[in-house]
């Protein structure tokens, strides 16, 4: 998710810089929005998953860990 969201959610984009095919990256966003209860694929969630990610990496940060 976080190079999907970093290549401004353009599928291409992350498809080139992961080295995946396609369907390959399709199926994993499909498997986080399950996990997780938003897509990030879906416009109106978007700004759900960049918030996660940085509270993510906050939280992280916070106890000396790297994201």
């Amino acid at each position: 998710m976080r190079v999907y969201l970093r290549n401004r959610c353009d599928r291409r984009l992350a498809v080139a810089e992961l080295h995946l095919h396609p369907n390959c990256v399709d199926h994993r966003l499909s498997r986080l929005a399950e996990a997780f209860g938003f897509d990030a694929t879906d416009p109106a969630q978007r700004a759900l998953a960049h918030t996660a990610m940085c509270v993510r990496d906050l939280a992280a940060h916070r106890a000396g860990r790297s994201a």
